[in-house]
């Protein structure tokens, strides 16, 4: 990302909707009003421990692939096409 205040970070949304795990830091988390409290949901916030975290994701087959999942379950469940049409439908009634 090019910037550390984007309002709605779309290679974000796009990584989790293509099953991409990401990494992300407490700065970009707070600043983004879409990932709200989402850690785990394919969203992996940089601590201390990143070294292991990342050692993790890529070494626990299981791990990975529920995080792959949770990240594109979020993103579907929440900011799919069809989720988008039926607020903007909504806003008409």
């Amino acid at each position: 990302m090019n910037s550390k205040s984007e309002a709605f970070a779309l290679v974000i949304a796009e990584a989790l909707a293509a099953r991409k795990p990401i990494f992300i830091c407490d700065t970009i988390m707070r600043s983004l009003f879409f990932l709200g409290e989402k850690e785990g949901e394919g969203i992996i916030r940089i601590k201390d421990s990143f070294e292991a975290d990342f050692e993790r994701l890529f070494t626990d087959k299981a791990y990975y692939k529920e995080m792959q999942e949770r990240g594109r379950n979020f993103i579907v469940n929440e900011y799919s096409w069809d989720v988008a049409a039926k607020i903007y439908i909504d806003n008409f009634k």
